[in-house]
């Protein structure tokens, strides 16, 4: 629920929004229960369960109700952190799904993104980064660019100076506009 603001700061009149849920339920340092996609921590990634998560999101945009009428021309996936990692490497695996992805603060593994890289070809990819990001360094971005690059994504990075990990109304309105930008060519 509390990503249903964002929603007119994407300005993208006329479209479902789908917010998937992480299937982990963590305490955050101050008691407040969030849902991860993985649990994982700077020391120690967590590979199966971000696995069993891209399947997870994969199935459910697969099985999406036909009154949804789902277009992989105009289907765009959007996360932040662990969501921007999902949505990179789901754009890779099944480029059957989606046309394009935003990643806000993401990054993306190198092992699984070049098993995967041949479906980067075509897609399109915004990687969002604040500079004062202490969680994830703006060198995943970095990385994560160059990868989808070398796979034929068309793919452009944009840093915020002033911002850590969590994103902006800016930020998210730069997602937008970007998103619109790709549905309104031919």
């Amino acid at each position: 629920d509390r990503f249903m603001r964002i929603v007119p700061w994407l300005d993208l009149a006329g479209f479902a929004f789908l917010f998937p849920q992480g299937p982990f339920r963590i305490l955050s340092e101050k008691d407040q229960v969030q849902y991860a996609w993985a649990i994982s921590t700077p020391e120690k990634s967590d590979p199966a369960g971000r696995e069993a998560s891209l399947s997870a999101l994969e199935r459910m945009v697969e099985t999406l109700p036909a009154d949804l009428r789902r277009d992989p021309r105009r289907t765009f996936l959007l996360g932040h952190s662990q969501g921007g990692y999902l949505a990179l490497h789901a754009l890779l695996r099944r480029p059957d799904l989606f046309a394009g992805a935003v990643s806000l603060g993401g990054r993306m593994n190198p092992t699984l993104a070049r098993r995967d890289l041949a479906g980067a070809r075509g897609r399109a990819a915004l990687l969002l980064h604040g500079e004062k990001d202490d969680l994830i360094p703006l060198s995943a971005s970095e990385e994560a660019l160059a990868l989808l690059i070398e796979g034929g994504a068309r793919a452009e990075l944009r840093r915020y100076s002033e911002v850590g990990h969590w994103p902006t109304r800016t930020m998210y309105t730069d997602a937008g506009t970007w998103i619109r930008e790709r549905l309104e060519k031919p």
